[in-house]
């Protein structure tokens, strides 16, 4: 099964003894690995517009809610 996130995927890729290794080596995956930690950090720091209005929604699957359907038409 594929990572659902570049946070796992980077997990998966710096493992020891991973595909990633055996190609491209330790030193290139962990500074490329270091770089995509450190995207990850930028973007869990980050606050968007969405997340700033205090949208509880955000993120969460309401798709049979009737309440919530009439609030997303609304908005």
């Amino acid at each position: 099964m594929l990572p659902r996130s570049l946070e796992a995927a980077t997990a998966r890729m710096m493992r020891p003894g991973s595909i990633a290794r055996e190609v491209f080596g330790d030193e290139f995956v962990d500074h490329y690995g270091g770089t995509r930690e450190h995207e990850v950090r930028l973007w869990n720091q980050a606050v968007t517009n969405w997340e700033g209005r205090g949208n509880v929604l955000y993120n969460r699957d309401f798709s049979d809610c009737p309440l919530v359907e009439r609030y997303l038409e609304l908005a």
